[in-house]
């Protein structure tokens, strides 16, 4: 059930809500603020091989799940999650997707062999659960719970799937990105705001070789850290910055060192919210309303383009030639054409109440990547490849 006390969640909020951190909405019949996590949209090819994307809707307590082969895109079914959904992760090997509701402390467990998905379980987290990813095998789920606000008490649920066991890690306040490394050795976790106005935030790292999970390393980044995701190497992980002011940042960092050692800060626009890796670019939702896309392929990276999409960007996905963005004031996403120059516009598809999603989740089994990511987001930024 959710809890009747305040959560606070960072920007952007719904029209005159769209504040710093600390602003309360109503939603649920209860008083809420709008967490910034990640997750939301997430790619997956069905069993039949039907290209789909899922859209976790905040407000309402639902998911939308688009049909992307279809000319336009169109939504197929929508069905209900727990109460302020957030976290999504598509397991296409294991049929299986998990959705964080950051209002009922749980994960929600579903069947994707069918249309639309059957819950199978749902599993008790910590406390307003965020980020979501999994292990390349399917065997594992983290969960990372951003904690009581203003608190340092943010933990990682970390999950057997086949029992449900639950363990749980202490790291520090308000994590919410989140990614595995395919090789199952090691996570990484962002703190997105601890509440003290510092002008840098952690990104933590958690050994999983050693019983039981600890935190080994950390690296302090530019500030309110949202998007995780990793290369499909493993060797680069980046982190979307909301930052200080209206500057946002992109760091990459080399994780063949623990901890990571920072090698690149892509100075943006604005601050940064959901990431999406695509190869040797990246996809980033600013708070200024536009989709930057940053060539990584080098040192110093670069922003090659921006695509205004407006409507309060947050969770963005790539692959199959499309960049799915959800547009949380809209309740909409818009999706657009990654191969052709300048990345028009294809369509805007109708969704739930406030697709608020950051982060990536793409399945190993799926055409766009052989693994994960996560940060996120993601939507997701699941485990990366």
């Amino acid at each position: 059930m959710l809890s009747s006390r305040p959560r606070t969640f960072p920007p952007p909020v719904r029209g005159a809500f769209r504040l710093r951190q600390g602003r309360t909405v109503q939603a649920f019949g209860c008083s809420v603020a709008l967490l910034l996590l990640l997750t939301g949209c997430v790619f997956a090819t069905a069993a039949s091989g039907q290209t789909t994307a899922y859209v976790a809707n905040a407000f309402d307590g639902t998911v939308s799940l688009i049909d992307l082969d279809v000319a336009p895109p169109a939504v197929i079914t929508t069905f209900d999650t727990g109460a302020l959904p957030l976290g999504v992760l598509v397991d296409l090997p294991r049929d299986r997707f998990y959705v964080t509701n950051f209002g009922d402390e749980t994960v929600s467990v579903f069947d994707t062999s069918v249309v639309p998905p059957t819950e199978l379980t749902e599993i008790p987290v910590g406390v307003s659960p965020a980020g979501v990813t999994v292990s390349s095998d399917g065997s594992t789920l983290f969960v990372a719970n951003s904690g009581d606000p203003d608190l340092a008490d943010g933990t990682v649920s970390i999950i057997d799937v086949a029992t449900e066991t639950v363990t749980t890690v202490s790291v520090g306040a308000n994590p919410e990105g989140i990614a595995a490394h395919h090789d199952g050795t090691t996570l990484y976790v962002g703190e997105q705001e601890d509440g003290a106005g510092d002008t840098t935030s952690p990104i933590w790292v958690i050994d999983l070789t050693s019983g039981p999970p600890a935190v080994t390393g950390q690296v302090d980044i530019a500030p309110e850290v949202h998007g995780l995701s990793l290369s499909a190497d493993g060797q680069r992980l980046y982190a979307a910055s909301f930052g200080i002011g209206v500057i946002g940042t992109l760091t990459v960092l080399d994780t063949t060192v623990n901890p990571p050692s920072v090698v690149d800060a892509v100075t943006l626009a604005s601050g940064a919210f959901g990431l999406a890796v695509e190869g040797e670019r990246v996809w980033l939702t600013m708070d200024n309303g536009d989709v930057a896309i940053v060539d990584v392929s080098s040192v110093p990276g670069s922003v090659i383009d921006t695509v205004t999409v407006g409507g309060n960007p947050a969770g963005i996905d790539v692959g199959a030639g499309m960049a799915v963005i959800a547009r949380a004031d809209d309740d909409a996403v818009t999706i657009l054409d990654t191969k052709a120059p300048g990345f028009p516009v294809i369509t805007s598809v109708d969704v739930g109440d406030f697709p608020f999603s950051i982060g990536r989740f793409i399945s190993a089994a799926s055409v766009f990547s052989d693994g994960f990511e996560s940060g996120n987001l993601s939507a997701w930024s699941a485990v990366s490849p």
